[in-house]
């Protein structure tokens, strides 16, 4: 479930590599947080039971706005999570 997932991160120095998803994962709400690599994107991620990921990334005037709206209109139910910059 959610606790086994990894993330593929990029633009990095070391090129992209497998990350353990944060425990804050293990409900199956959609998650909202501003992304680690470029500034000012806002990533919306949802993971069913299946294990199937949903990712929406949102940039540009108003991508937070964006995003919450999406979050919202689409799953219903959302976190926002602030993550620890690389």
């Amino acid at each position: 479930m959610c606790a086994e997932t990894f993330v593929w991160t990029f633009a990095t120095t070391r090129g992209p590599y497998l990350e353990p998803w944060p425990k804050a994962c293990q409900t199956m709400m959609a998650k909202v947080f501003e992304d680690r690599v470029t500034s000012g994107d806002w990533r919306v991620e949802y993971e069913d039971e299946d294990g199937e990921m949903e990712i929406a990334i949102f940039g540009g005037p108003n991508a937070y706005e964006r995003a919450i709206v999406y979050a919202d209109k689409q799953y219903g139910d959302f976190e926002e999570i602030r993550l620890t910059p690389y």
